[in-house]
């Protein structure tokens, strides 16, 4: 998703460069939710556009949220569809 999205904002490929300097600028890289979300203990709503130009990836037909709520805990899921 941050590629799409870094891509659709800047119109340019910086993909590499924008955790470093985000890094350099604030201390801290983007958040790798995939590694994250399986702990969560409390209720979660997910709601998402299908074809978000951020999150869905025309080439594959596949939205980045699908992989999101498989790694979220069933117990810490609210909604799926």
């Amino acid at each position: 998703m941050i590629d799409r999205f870094i891509r659709a904002k800047t119109g340019m490929d910086l993909v590499d460069q924008a955790p470093e300097a985000q890094r350099g600028k604030y201390g801290f890289g983007y958040a790798d939710e995939l590694s994250t979300v399986p702990s969560l203990t409390v209720p979660v709503l997910y709601t998402q556009v299908r074809e978000d130009e951020y999150t869905f990836d025309p080439s594959s037909g596949h939205n980045d949220i699908e992989d999101v709520t498989e790694v979220t805990p069933q117990r810490a899921s609210v909604f799926s569809e």
